[in-house]
């Protein structure tokens, strides 16, 4: 829709992520989900201000519950913000620790999530991955060795 000429205010779409397409998903969403760097590119280039859309996730949120780690590495090289969180609570990292994608957890965490944050229903890093959905080429197992070889959860937090 953007590349078709629509204008679209910046700072309405970011508190209400308008163009919505494809189930109500705004294009940037799309392409981080989908892992189009190009687009994503484009997108950004033309609307800086779309790398923090919510509609109620952000675009590396949409990425990181995919497996799109490219997409995950260009937002997070053009400033996204690693902990940001949805309208639940959930992070990128925690969003990829529920699907069980150790590559986007890799990278999460090296570029500063912080594995302590909760949702708000206080449910853990672990908490999810323990309780997540498996996918073709997850692997919780995996996750879980990487949270606690980075040294930053509490493994023997409790869920209230």
């Amino acid at each position: 829709m953007l590349s078709q000429g629509l204008q679209v205010d910046e700072a309405w779409l970011c508190g209400a992520c308008a163009a919505q397409v494809d189930g109500g998903m705004a294009p940037v969403h799309l392409a981080a989900e989908r892992n189009d760097v190009e687009e994503l590119r484009r997108l950004l280039n033309e609307n800086p201000g779309l790398i923090e859309a919510k509609g109620p996730r952000t675009p590396l949120y949409s990425a990181c519950s995919t497996g799109s780690v490219d997409a995950a590495r260009f937002l997070l090289d053009r400033g996204a913000g690693v902990n940001g969180r949805d309208d639940f609570g959930w992070t990128a990292l925690l969003a990829a620790c529920f699907q069980g994608w150790v590559e986007v957890v890799g990278l999460l965490l090296n570029r500063g999530a912080d594995p302590s944050i909760r949702t708000d229903e206080e449910w853990t890093a672990l908490a999810v991955t323990a309780w997540g959905n498996e996918n073709p080429g997850s692997d919780h197992a995996a996750v879980i060795r990487l949270l606690i070889k980075d040294g930053r959860v509490a493994v023997d937090a409790r869920d209230d």
